[in-house]
């Protein structure tokens, strides 16, 4: 499968406060990925 997301140490924040710490995130054609916070909300894609 080819790769169709790359990405080095990004960093996600709001206001100032870093929410998502420097990561590096490689996605190929159909990879399911999910996000879940501390309280166990999540986002699929």
């Amino acid at each position: 499968m080819s790769e169709v997301l790359h990405t080095n140490h990004l960093s996600i924040g709001y206001k100032g406060q870093a929410l998502m710490p420097a990561i590096d995130v490689s996605l190929n054609e159909g990879d399911i990925v999910a996000l879940a916070g501390p309280n166990g909300c999540q986002v699929v894609w």
